[in-house]
Formats: C-alpha cells, sequence, structure tokens
C-alpha cells in the first residue's frame, strides 16, 4: 500500500472533523468524496476513540490492507462465529443512508465485549457465536465510527445522522455491488484480532472512472527479451556499467509474463516519456 506504520496507526484522539489534515499526512479535501483509504482510516479512528472513551483503556487500531470484492463474495467470507454487523447511518434532510457491513472475528469480539463491561477474560474465548445482547454493545461503540465515517463521506459536519444495526444477512440484498474491504487490526494492551469493514465503492473517489482494482488486487507483470547466454563465470563478474547483449534484434519482440504465465507479445517502445511495451499479440495467436 506504500503506507508507513505511522501512517496507518491510529491511538485513540478526539474526532477529527473533516476540515482538518486527515490522520496519514496529506491534504486535506472537506468538500471531495474520501478515497477508500481515507474513509477507512476515518473509521478506525474513531472507533479507537469511541472504544477508549467507553473503557477508559487505551485503544488503537492499524489499517493493514485493502482489497476490491463484490459484496457477496465478502458475505460468504465472513465465518460463521464472531460479530456480523449490518450497520446504516441516515439523514433526513436531505434524505440519505450509509449501509456498511463490519465483521468482527470471535476472539477478538469478546475481548471487546469483555472489556466494554469492564471485566478481565483473561484470554478465554466462549465456544459460540456472540448474542444478540452482545452484538448491540458492539454495534453502539462502532456506531460512533459509522457517522463520522458518514460525516466524511457526504461532506456534512452539522446534520443529525442517526445509525441502525441488524445482522449482517447470510445473502446481501445487493450481491453484486462492489466494495472496498478495510482490515484493521485492534489493539488493547497488545493485538486481538482483524475487523473487517465493507464499504461501498459507490459513495468513494474515483467510483465514477473504469474501475480498477485496489493495491492488494495488483498482479505483477514481467517483460522478458531473450535469454543472454551467461555462464556463472561471467555472471559472478557482472558489475556496473557493464551491457548484457541478447540475440534479440533492436526491433525485436518480447514476452510479457502475467503472474509468471507467458500472455502476450510486443514490442519495446516509449509512451509519455517513460519506457512501454506495444502489445502485438497473444501468445496462442500470430502477432501482427
Amino acid at each position: 500500500m506504500g503506507a508507513s506504520e505511522s501512517d496507518n496507526q491510529h491511538p485513540a484522539e478526539p474526532a477529527v472533523e473533516s476540515g482538518d489534515s486527515p490522520s496519514g499526512g496529506g491534504q486535506s479535501r472537506p468538500n471531495h468524496r474520501p478515497t477508500a483509504r481515507e474513509a477507512a482510516q476515518t473509521f478506525s479512528r474513531e472507533l479507537a476513540s469511541a472504544v477508549t472513551r467507553r473503557t477508559s483503556r487505551a485503544c488503537t487500531t492499524e489499517l493493514v490492507g485493502l482489497s476490491a470484492e463484490s459484496l457477496a463474495d465478502f458475505h460468504a467470507s465472513m465465518p460463521p462465529a464472531g460479530a456480523r454487523m449490518l450497520l446504516t447511518g441516515r439523514q433526513s434532510q436531505p434524505d440519505r443512508a450509509l449501509e456498511v457491513v463490519l465483521e468482527v472475528p470471535q476472539a477478538a469480539a469478546f475481548a471487546l465485549i469483555d472489556t466494554l463491561l469492564g471485566g478481565d477474560m483473561g484470554g478465554y474465548v466462549p465456544d459460540r457465536a456472540v448474542n444478540e445482547t452482545e452484538r448491540r454493545l458492539l454495534c453502539r461503540t462502532a456506531a460512533e465510527a459509522v457517522e463520522a465515517l458518514c460525516r466524511r463521506v457526504w461532506c456534512d459536519n452539522s446534520g443529525l445522522i442517526s445509525v441502525d444495526s441488524t445482522d449482517a444477512p447470510d445473502q446481501p440484498d445487493r450481491p453484486s455491488e462492489p466494495v472496498v474491504v478495510a482490515r484493521t487490526e485492534l489493539s488493547l494492551d497488545g493485538a486481538i484480532g482483524i475487523l473487517r469493514l465493507a464499504i461501498p465503492r459507490g459513495v468513494l473517489e474515483g467510483s465514477d472512472r473504469k474501475d480498477r482494482p485496489c493495491p492488494d488486487k495488483l498482479v505483477q507483470i514481467a517483460v522478458e527479451a531473450s535469454d543472454p547466454n551467461l555462464n556463472p563465470e561471467d555472471l559472478a563478474e557482472l558489475a556496473p556499467g557493464d551491457i548484457l547483449i541478447t540475440d534479440l534484434p533492436a526491433d525485436g519482440e518480447v514476452r510479457v509474463r502475467v503472474a509468471g504465465i507467458d500472455k502476450f507479445v510486443g514490442r519495446l517502445a516509449a509512451g509519455n516519456g517513460r519506457r512501454a511495451v506495444h502489445i502485438t499479440g497473444r501468445t496462442d495467436q500470430t502477432p501482427d
């Protein structure tokens, strides 16, 4: 993702209004939809703050990854134990709503519930899913973070926002809806687990452009010329400034590998002042 640990880790702190610089540095954009990272950081920061206020124990969160999925895939990947919450932020004027799905794994859910109740389970995890009362306790805590997320998405620091919660269904109403899944590590005197939050892609910056994969979903592409036929002795003597001569003509074709598999052939070129490859065909087709 290219962010340092200090960019991602959020100790509990007062709520940051959308006009302030977001955690992680950079220029704030109070009148623009947030990026996936900004939205995830807003939620995780406010969740840490809410837990700290309710427990008087220092809570920190660290964003550890983002990925692009369908809502159906996200629901299918949630384990049966733990807490699965559908949280909906609503505003009446103007009339709008934002639905997110939060998954808290079993061990983290019970550790958090015990902390919120002032107990000390000493790491004990009941062999069951959370019950309705426990889920509501978690939802009340997460609701503050959802409200902050709604204000960031809607660029609204004044309107009244209510947050409703229910159990997340096994089958979502909009299974094909694209979402960004943020993975956040929650710590209370040590890491207790990784929470996952599904945010609709449509409310984030860039959703009106051609869909692009999140960084966690990028595929490695390599361009390969012909073998220079080096022997081990020559390889051992390579030094900066040496030139490797291959049997490939200057205008010859190169192979393009996708995730280590030959997929395309092309020719070296230039574009926008950078090295490029002009794709001329697939490996199973005759090049143009």
